[in-house]
């Protein structure tokens, strides 16, 4: 009797455990410098990527234009980025980095590129309308009532 209620102790105990949850500061987030240096690894991965050719000009276009980017970070300057070039000749070029970001060989990166007859491009924050904006339409006189109202 008494190993089942140190068994049941033991796991209510491991069931109580409390998971630890990253907080991430400013202090862990690349800076501008350091994200131009990731950029510049992601762009040498690519120019040297064996299962993937590209031409001079998709290279140029990559090299000389800024990707977008998404970022999710799991530690002091680690975790997962995502580079994306749209507008290469019919392709979008992801570059998938994850692990520690300043250092070469500790980033592990990938490359995804998806070909398409047409490449989107989502609007930026700018070009999309206020939300609860109207557009502006014409005052029109409405129709008259001719349900249940006297007429004259």
């Amino acid at each position: 009797m008494r190993n089942i209620l140190f068994g049941l102790l033991l796991g209510l105990l491991a069931g109580c455990s409390s998971s630890t949850d990253v907080i991430i500061t400013d202090k862990d987030k690349l800076n501008g410098a350091e994200l131009s240096k990731v950029i510049s690894f992601a762009r040498g991965f690519i120019a040297n990527a064996k299962n993937a050719k590209f031409s001079s000009s998709e290279l140029d276009i990559i090299n000389r234009y800024e990707p977008e980017m998404r970022i999710h970070y799991t530690g002091y300057k680690k975790g997962r980025i995502v580079l994306v070039w749209l507008g290469v000749e019919q392709k979008e070029v992801q570059a998938i980095g994850e692990g520690y970001f300043l250092d070469e060989e500790d980033c592990h990166w990938s490359l995804k590129v998806v070909k398409s007859e047409t490449v989107f491009k989502k609007p930026g924050k700018s070009e999309l309308p206020l939300a609860g904006a109207l557009p502006k339409m014409p005052a029109v006189q409405g129709q008259p009532d001719t349900k249940g109202a006297p007429q004259k």
